[in-house]
């Protein structure tokens, strides 16, 4: 397949690339959710205080995971309008940083 040309001679995205980049940019963070989760469950074993957040950054993976597919299946679909997920996007990037400032205290705190 060949890119499209806009009006202005510029290349417009070849079809499908936005559903692939909505799904991989939504895969990464779960990804590095899961990480970090199991980061925490090598690096200590003290019980409820490491595996609540393991839990959490579990949990946290699967509802990123579940965002991006529902999300890439819409836009794939072209049948919805799509409108921008501010919402998603807002909730689930408190809820990374978050959970990453809690494995940070949780390692910093046992290094010393």
């Amino acid at each position: 397949m060949t890119p499209r040309r806009g009006c202005s001679g510029e290349r417009d995205d070849l079809p499908g690339l936005q559903t692939e980049r909505t799904r991989l940019s939504w895969e990464r963070a779960a990804l590095a959710a899961v990480v970090n989760g199991a980061l925490l469950l090598q690096r200590h074993s003290q019980g409820w205080v490491v595996l609540a957040p393991a839990l959490f950054g579990l949990a946290l993976a699967l509802a990123l995971a579940l965002i991006g597919i529902r999300r890439a299946s819409r836009i794939a679909g072209g049948s919805h309008p799509v409108r921008t997920a501010q919402g998603p996007v807002v909730i689930s990037g408190a809820a990374v940083t978050l959970f990453g400032m809690v494995v940070l205290a949780l390692l910093s705190f046992t290094m010393s």
